[in-house]
């Protein structure tokens, strides 16, 4: 019988919280074992063009950097996409101007403690990602599944942050037993292999003990072609191959909504209806609703700030703060409906002074450990990898 697919995918695409599964996303599985360790190796690919060969097509659009910024709110288990965070500060979104104010309030009030701004965090900012187009090349970290292709990969902030400081480094360093990967990393030409780490970190994945490749088995600095010969000169039709495999990142970024995000904030307390912005002195006007900052011994209202100022005080001492992910396959992918066994509950204040509980779900992931046995066979014969030179592939 004839099916309707479009009308099935749309389906698909609400229950699973906004996007059906992409099978080119790279998602990694949830380590369940304190013990486990999942490694996986990847180059990260140059930034595509407008008029490059991509999947499916050809990209219409530069980009300026090697990443695009991707951010959502999560609000009943679902994510909206933030205004702010996709347009890079271009545009201003109502939930982040609420989060923002009322983090200046407890930074500024008695009850500032780090619980507290990451209760105010998780309820009002976006989780933010980092968005590239990675290549497993065929060597025994990767899984058979995986090796030769292209994916794209939501990169948290520990990931984004080595890969910001490699490139801004204009040398390896002083250390030549520890040099560092330096400026673009992701030349295809000049590229520094990444050694992707995956532990148990409480109740998330843990990826401090990631790092790039440097040196390879006779102590050399290990950066080159993405590609190479037997020779060991770079494989031109190779590294096209590879390029050509990159995935159009902007069309797997959902649109924002302003209006979507405006209600959000009613919603939450964090806007009254008919406040356009927050630029007034609330505190003389009441326009926005009274809201207050949670209190171990008490719930007493703080005075509000206007939100540029809010702003200012959450750039000076929390850019470091990072969101805990939503727990799924990825660090913050959509929860999916498979799971069956609820986390522990968080608290989160609301923007009314009440304390609501969010729960957090965690996804039972089959999923195999990296290989640890020999090298793996080149994928085909046009490819000619370079990476059996490499070190470390014991680790």
């Amino acid at each position: 019988m004839p099916y309707d697919a479009d009308a099935m995918r749309a389906k698909l695409k609400k229950q699973l919280g906004g996007r059906a599964p992409d099978p080119n996303e790279f998602r990694v599985p949830k380590v369940t074992n304190p013990s486990d360790l999942f490694k996986y190796r990847f180059y990260i690919l140059p930034p595509i063009s407008k008029g490059d060969k991509v999947v499916g097509g050809t990209a219409n659009q530069d980009m300026d950097l090697f990443y695009l910024s991707d951010g959502a709110h999560w609000v009943n288990n679902k994510p909206h996409p933030c205004p702010r965070v996709i347009s890079n500060d271009q545009e201003e979104c109502p939930m982040c101007k609420a989060g923002f104010e009322l983090l200046a309030e407890v930074k500024a009030g008695p009850n500032n403690s780090e619980e507290n701004r990451k209760a105010v965090t998780n309820q009002w900012l976006p989780q933010t990602n980092r968005i590239v187009n990675i290549y497993f090349p065929a060597v025994k970290s990767n899984s058979e599944e995986l090796r030769g292709r292209v994916m794209w990969f939501k990169a948290n902030k520990t990931l984004f942050d080595m890969w910001k400081e490699a490139m801004m480094r204009d040398d390896p360093g002083p250390d030549e037993d520890d040099p560092q990967a330096f400026g673009m990393f992701f030349d295809e030409q000049n590229a520094f292999l990444f050694n992707l780490v995956v532990n148990k970190d409480g109740v998330y994945n843990g990826y401090k003990q990631s790092r790039f490749i440097t040196k390879d088995n006779q102590g050399q600095l290990a950066c080159g072609p993405i590609a190479v010969k037997a020779d060991g000169s770079p494989d031109k039709k190779a590294i096209q191959a590879i390029l050509d495999m990159r995935h159009d990142l902007y069309s797997k970024i959902e649109e924002p909504n302003q209006e979507q995000m405006r209600k959000l904030a009613i919603q939450l307390g964090g806007l009254a209806e008919g406040d356009e912005g927050f630029d007034q002195d609330e505190t003389s006007t009441g326009s926005r609703v009274s809201r207050t900052v949670p209190d171990t011994d008490k719930d007493e209202p703080k005075p509000r700030r206007p939100a540029r100022q809010a702003a200012q005080v959450v750039a000076e001492a929390d850019e470091d703060l990072e969101i805990p992910p939503h727990e799924s396959l990825a660090h913050e992918s959509p929860l999916d409906d498979e799971e069956d066994e609820p986390a522990p509950t968080k608290t989160v204040p609301k923007a009314n002074g009440t304390v609501a509980a969010k729960p957090k779900r965690s996804v039972p992931v089959a999923a195999a450990k990296a290989e640890d046995d020999e090298d793996a066979p080149e994928q085909n014969d046009a490819v000619k990898l370079m990476l059996g030179q490499l070190s470390g592939d014991d680790d």
